[in-house]
C-alpha cells in the first residue's frame, strides 16, 4: 500500500493511494515503487520526498537522486502523518470492499 500527497510550491496538487506488491522488507517495496514511479513513468522528480525513516535510506537516495527527509516537527511532519493515515484508511476501505464483495458472491 502506498499513499501520498503530491505537493508543488506549497500547494496540494494530488492525493494518491495505490496498491502494489509487498516484499519482505518495507525498504524493498518503497524502492521498487519509487523507482517505477519516478524513473519508469517519466514523472518530474521532486527535490525532496517527505517520508518516515527507513534503514535503506542512503541507497534509495543514491538510486533516485532525490533527498529523503524525515521531519521531526511542524507542517512537514503533519503531512507525513496525514499520508500515513490516508494509507491506513485506503487499506481499510479496500479490505472492507473485498469482504463485502466476497460475502455478496456467496449469497
Amino acid at each position: 500500500m502506498r499513499a501520498g500527497f503530491h505537493i508543488r510550491c506549497g500547494k496540494l496538487m494530488q492525493r494518491a493511494a495505490s496498491f502494489f506488491p509487498v516484499y519482505a522488507e518495507p525498504e524493498t517495496s518503497i524502492r521498487a515503487y519509487l523507482g517505477q514511479f519516478y524513473l519508469g513513468n517519466h514523472q518530474i522528480k521532486p527535490k525532496e520526498i517527505l517520508m518516515p525513516e527507513l534503514d535503506d535510506e542512503k541507497t534509495i537516495q543514491e538510486f533516485l537522486g532525490i533527498r529523503l527527509i524525515h521531519p521531526k516537527r511542524g507542517t512537514k511532519k503533519n503531512l507525513v502523518q496525514m499520508a500515513c493515515q490516508n494509507a491506513r484508511v485506503a487499506l481499510q476501505n479496500k479490505l472492507s470492499l473485498s469482504g463485502l464483495e466476497s460475502t455478496g458472491n456467496k449469497d
